[in-house]
């Protein structure tokens, strides 16, 4: 009996191991394992926390001012970015007042904001080329990338606002359709701008499609609950809480930049894998 026992153990205890070994390994050839290594391999939180505290230091106090220049309402910009109600935007607008601009802080207001996009689009350009394992061309090589890319994604974000307002009018899904059109083509060209043209652009059209369709998703989540997270957080804790959900947008939104090619890259390669495991066989 007391030889029995001992056996019994090692052997559940080995069915186990196996068992572990094997579920490690379906997992380690899964889609999912393979999106969680390259997220690992990329630093995936730190660097998202990293863009959103970047957005939110350098980018948005000079879009404030900018768009106080040009006599546009910066809360209105950002509350319909992230799909706000009325009284939500309301919250946000209390954030942000306006005052009377020199001509000199509004030329310092674009040089900083100039510096702002490139310091923004550098975060973005590094992980990119992680996720691609590229190595850095040099600051001057990438700033006019960094510059090209960041303001026109400037202008696509204006085009989207625009395109919506027209569209949802007419038809809602139309609407979807070409923002999903726009950020895909964007997303497209853009990778292959920051990538300094050594990512062919088949290889780029399945990550860009994943990125837009992770935006397009974080928009229709924002509009669904921001609105009364924004609301309940003003009611509780006033302007802090406010600020504390437009961090946590920003972070979505650095999420969305990393794990959109992320995904990409892992499904193109396994389909490829896919592909040419069926010409051995045929």
């Amino acid at each position: 009996m007391s030889e029995t026992r001992p056996r019994k153990f090692h052997r559940t205890r080995g069915r186990a191991e196996a068992m572990w070994r094997k579920s490690g390994s379906v997992w380690q050839q899964s889609t999912a394992g393979d999106v969680w290594d390259r997220l690992s391999s990329v630093d995936f939180m730190n660097q998202a926390l990293l863009l959103a505290a970047v957005m939110l230091l350098w980018l948005f106090p000079n879009l404030i001012f900018l768009a106080a220049v040009t006599g546009r309402d910066f809360a209105e910009s950002v509350s319909q970015k992230m799909g706000l109600n009325a009284e939500a935007t309301q919250s946000v607008d209390s954030l942000f007042k306006s005052s009377s601009t020199s001509v000199a802080a509004t030329v310092g207001a674009i040089a900083f904001l100039v510096l702002a996009v490139l310091a923004t689009v550098a975060v973005i350009q590094k992980i990119w080329q992680t996720i691609w394992g590229l190595e850095g061309l040099g600051y001057w090589r990438e700033s006019w990338q960094q510059f090209l890319w960041g303001f026109g994604a400037l202008g696509v974000g204006a085009g989207l606002s625009y395109m919506e307002q027209a569209l949802s009018d007419i038809d809602h899904f139309l609407a979807a359709l070409a923002s999903f059109l726009l950020l895909a083509a964007f997303f497209w060209l853009g990778m292959r701008l920051l990538l300094a043209g050594r990512v062919p652009y088949r290889k780029l059209i399945v990550p860009a499609c994943v990125t837009s369709v992770f935006f397009l998703g974080l928009g229709a989540f924002s509009a669904a609950f921001l609105s009364d997270a924004i609301i309940a957080n003003d009611k509780e804790y006033g302007p802090i809480g406010v600020v504390f959900i437009i961090m946590t947008w920003l972070l979505a939104v650095g999420v969305v930049f990393i794990l959109g090619p992320v995904v990409g890259v892992a499904l193109q390669e396994r389909w490829a894998r896919r592909k040419r495991k069926q010409a051995r066989a045929a």
